[in-house]
């Protein structure tokens, strides 16, 4: 029974039936892939009600009028369900008579659509709280998870003029200090603790390699790699470092860029391949194999 009085009833000649108010509707019997037999429900808490019956599992959404049949992964025929019991996680355990236990666990996966700047994302990151930064080709925005059942959040969009000095973020990373990061084509913005309200645009006067950034790595002592269309450039103790062709990379079209564990960073290239420096901070060419590759990552 509901908390609205609605009782459910699962029986061996009738498949389904509901009565509410006073009134028996039987539900899809008899129609194909309609629950035969019900042995046991579950009614979960965004009302959906679970049926294990003789020909499988259901399923029947809070809006739903006829239930539907849920495959389940590995079963080589229709599963008789003898009982289904839920558990404290929003999943459920589905005893059968002849193909033993199943777990079934809700989706992991949630599509976010409705309210990006643009479809196409360029990159994410975490938020630190939960919840991500995201890039995309208009601009880039926060996005907030509450919790299971709750639809993501989105705030704190930044575009052109409103805290990006141009629309395309093509990476973002957060350092270890909580500074947010964005690589656009119009120069490298910074939000102080992942702050909007305190971004600041880094370009060439500062040390920035290129205006253009690509791609952004995080280093050890709280540095952070900047990848650009002509050279590299490294974040450090408050100041941009470039380097580039004077340093040994022969090519200045940066695709990527790393630090290893060992602290040694790895810079991949459009036609020169990958670049090693070394400790006396010259860059060295990688395997002969990745020369006059790209290396996107």
């Amino acid at each position: 029974a509901d908390v609205d009085g609605t009782v459910w009833v699962g029986a061996y000649g009738s498949g389904l039936s509901r009565i509410r108010d006073g009134r028996v509707r039987a539900l899809a019997v008899g129609a194909p892939g309609a629950p035969s037999r019900v042995h046991s429900f579950v009614r979960q808490g965004d009302g959906t009600l679970w049926m294990a019956a003789e020909n499988g599992l259901f399923r029947l959404p809070a809006t739903a009028t006829h239930p539907e049949r849920v495959p389940l992964e590995g079963e080589g025929s229709e599963p008789k369900g003898e009982v289904l019991v839920g558990d404290g996680e929003g999943g459920l355990w589905l005893g059968t008579g002849q193909s033993g236990l199943y777990r079934v666990r809700p989706a992991s996966v949630r599509a976010v659509v409705a309210g990006l700047p643009h479809p196409f994302v360029f990159a994410v990151t975490g938020d630190g709280a939960g919840g991500a930064w995201i890039g995309t080709q208009d601009g880039a925005v926060r996005l907030t998870l509450g919790g299971a059942d709750d639809p993501p959040r989105l705030a704190a969009t930044l575009r052109s003029g409103q805290g990006l000095a141009e629309r395309v973020v093509r990476d973002v990373l957060r350092d270890a200090a909580g500074d947010v990061w964005l690589a656009t084509t119009g120069g490298l913005t910074r939000l102080p603790g992942g702050d909007p309200r305190g971004a600041v645009t880094y370009g060439t006067a500062q040390g920035l390699a290129d205006v253009r950034v690509r791609a952004l790595a995080p280093g050890r002592g709280g540095a952070v790699w900047i990848a650009t269309f002509d050279g590299v450039s490294r974040w450090q103790g408050g100041r941009l470092e470039r380097f580039g062709a004077a340093e040994g990379l022969t090519d200045g079209y940066v695709l990527s860029v790393h630090e290893d564990r060992g602290g040694t960073a790895w810079v991949g290239t459009q036609a020169a391949g990958l670049f090693r420096r070394t400790a006396d901070g010259r860059f060295v060419p990688g395997p002969a194999l990745l020369r006059g590759r790209p290396v996107f990552r």
